[in-house]
């Protein structure tokens, strides 16, 4: 009985201190200002006491234990060398003489990833060194960056309110932190960024009671929208911080790290060129320094002459990719475009077409000229048709080379040393776990991910394994991360150098007999008189039930075939592949094929986006010695290895 009073007389006392904890909420709540009528919805309640969190000294929060998606998180090598340059970089420290202002830049596609990687880096910061503060200026927005990491190193700003006043623009948490230690009329310092980050800085260090070096890390994601608010947007961010970087950041002992996010334009561009700046380049995957450079327009003589560094970008130019699509399907482009069908094509992208392509100006000149739209339009016509440049064009001795613009679904736009420039459409892929694609083939390009049959899966592996053809020696190359035996790896093949995809216009493996490809079968044409021993990945005819795709590789003794099923699941399915699914598949692909003799030795590949347990893969290796797979928990670093066999990536990323 004495436990039972006890236990009540306990919980009496805890029901108290939860009234009196709730009282308290209330009472902060209204201080912060914040109406009674938006604390009785649950996810404001919850986002408020993550303010009140916020505002206790040296507490991390405990509210959401939720962490960030993130597709790039196995590119360490590519975030370590973004971190290493950006962090050690003391940008003149050694002197107190004006310093540079180095930004990173993360612009690319809608949907890409790019404020996955920005959050991904801040969290390495801030992981390997406690005196870092993110400063993310769209913190309401970005939710998730509160839960992921340590709160009292993640504060928000709003920018508007930094430039603007902002007496009308909701407050985040830190602004009230300054209002509480500055007092009420502290707003009117936000009006420039050096009053701002000065007042971050100093308040940090007095609540964290920090003395060494601060690494400052200014954030603003969705750049390109800022840049439609202000009149001037070269000086908005580039100009005021820089000014707190001069003037400021040696007093106070800190390293300033901005970092600048959004959809690629004309607008970045000109913020860049257009300024007393311009930029020293390291990107990260997918694309190389050299894509990078030239996709911005930019020659590297221009950039060799600047003191404004650059320090990383990641850039692809979907946007463009999703333009040129939609442009081979809205008419007859054999004839220039006029001006107004050229500003109609704004509206395809994020940005102004003519805006977004620069090219080197003509020997002799300097600097860098703006392609003028009547040049775009003959540009824009050369890339549709797949013609030349015509006579009398502005685009004086220039030669337009095309690569194979079917197949690839990114436009490259790569300046040749004399003056010249090359047009190609290098297949570069972001994979996320939930089958989002975001650059595909051209006719896959503008398809939803959701709305895909086994067949476009299909295609899109066959493309993968052409653009490491050229380069594999092993069946391990030419299907990098893949599970299998040993011995199936170290097979040695020779490189394709030029490979394609064809679909077959007969069905070559029955349905129910065996397959019969003997060596009177050699020269057996699929398609335009394409024999089976070819450089070319066939597409099976519909309806056939073992293999979905067949290739072959030659050896030192004969050729060895590459048969290939895909089995993917719907993108939000949870599915799973057990043993004895990959097993049947296996026994019944050899039955069908045991009469074939024009192979030296025959690979069967399972290609699924469902996860694969290690017991299950163990299982099936052991009764399936020729069997290769390709699962989830290895299905984004076999993609990201295809950029390694094209010099996609910068040497430095190689061993990722």
């Amino acid at each position: 009985m004495a436990t039972i009073e006890k236990i009540e007389r306990e919980l009496q006392e805890a029901k108290r201190e939860l009234a009196k904890a709730e009282n308290e909420l209330k009472v902060q709540l209204r201080d912060l200002g914040v109406g009674g009528h938006r604390v009785e919805r649950k996810r404001r309640k919850v986002e408020l006491k993550q303010i009140l969190q916020d505002l206790k000294f040296g507490e991390i929060n405990q509210v959401v234990q939720k962490a960030a998606t993130n597709l790039f998180v196995e590119r360490v090598a590519a975030l370590e060398a973004a971190y290493e340059i950006l962090s050690i970089n003391r940008y003149g420290r050694e002197s107190k003489q004006s310093q540079d202002t180095c930004f990173g830049l993360c612009f690319g596609g809608c949907g890409i990833g790019k404020t996955e990687l920005v959050t991904q880096f801040c969290m390495k910061m801030i992981a390997e060194n406690e005196a870092t503060l993110v400063l993310d200026l769209d913190n309401e927005r970005h939710v998730f960056n509160r839960n992921a990491c340590r709160e009292d190193q993640w504060l928000g700003l709003s920018l508007a309110a930094a430039y603007c006043g902002g007496k009308s623009t909701k407050l985040s948490a830190f602004i009230n932190m300054l209002r509480d230690t500055y007092g009420e009329e502290s707003l009117e310092c936000f009006n420039e960024a050096t009053e701002v980050l000065e007042s971050v800085v100093n308040h940090y260090r007095k609540w964290k009671n920090v003395e060494g070096t601060i690494r400052l890390v200014v954030w603003k994601d969705d750049y390109q929208i800022e840049m439609e608010k202000f009149s001037d947007p070269q000086i908005n961010i580039i100009q005021n911080i820089g000014s707190y970087n001069n003037s400021r950041a040696f007093e106070q002992n800190v390293v300033l790290v901005p970092i600048l996010s959004g959809t690629y334009g004309g607008d970045v561009n000109r913020t860049i060129l257009g300024s007393r700046y311009s930029a020293r380049i390291l990107s990260t995957p997918p694309l190389s320094f050299d894509a990078s450079v030239q996709i911005l327009g930019i020659s590297k003589d221009v950039l060799a002459q600047s003191s404004f560094k650059l320090n990383i970008l990641i850039s692809d130019i979907g946007g463009v990719a999703r333009l040129l699509m939609d442009l081979r399907r809205m008419g007859d482009f054999s004839t220039p475009l006029e001006e107004r069908d050229v500003d109609k094509l704004g509206s395809l992208m994020v940005n102004r077409v003519s805006e977004c392509y620069s090219m080197v100006a003509p020997k002799g000149q300097q600097g860098i000229t703006t392609l003028p739209k009547s040049a775009l339009s003959e540009l824009l016509r050369c890339i549709i048709t797949g013609t030349s440049v015509s006579e009398g064009t502005q685009l004086p001795e220039t030669k337009i080379t095309f690569l194979d613009l079917n197949r690839y679904g990114i436009f490259h736009y790569n300046l040749l040393p004399n003056g010249r420039f090359l047009i190609t459409m290098p297949y570069i892929l972001l994979w996320k776990f939930n089958n989002e694609v975001s650059i595909l083939p051209p006719d896959l390009l503008t398809f939803p991910c959701r709305q895909w049959t086994w067949q476009d899966f299909e295609r899109l592996e066959a493309y993968l394994e052409t653009l490491r053809a050229g380069r594999g020696t092993t069946i391990k190359e030419q299907f990098p991360y893949a599970y299998a035996n040993a011995d199936v790896l170290e097979c040695p093949i020779e490189p394709w150098q030029q490979m394609s995809v064809e679909r077959e216009t007969v069905q070559c493996v029955p349905r129910t007999e065996k397959v019969i490809w003997s060596d009177a079968h050699l020269l057996r044409m699929h398609r335009d008189n394409v024999p089976i021993l070819s450089p070319v990945i066939f597409l099976c005819h519909t309806g056939n039930p073992v293999i979905d795709s067949h290739s072959c590789r030659k050896s030192e003794s004969g050729y060895v075939a590459l048969l290939k099923q895909t089995k993917h699941s719907a993108p939000d399915s949870r599915g799973k592949v057990h043993a004895s699914e990959l097993i049947r598949w296996y026994s019944n692909a050899v039955e069908k094929f045991s009469d074939t003799s024009i192979f030296k030795a025959m690979v069967f590949i399972f290609f699924t986006n469902r996860v694969l347990s290690e017991v299950d893969r163990k299982k099936a290796l052991a009764q399936c010695p020729n069997l290769i797979i390709i699962c989830r928990d290895n299905l984004e670093k076999y993609i990201s290895g295809t950029f390694l066999f094209r010099g996609l990536v910068d040497e430095e990323y190689r061993n990722v």
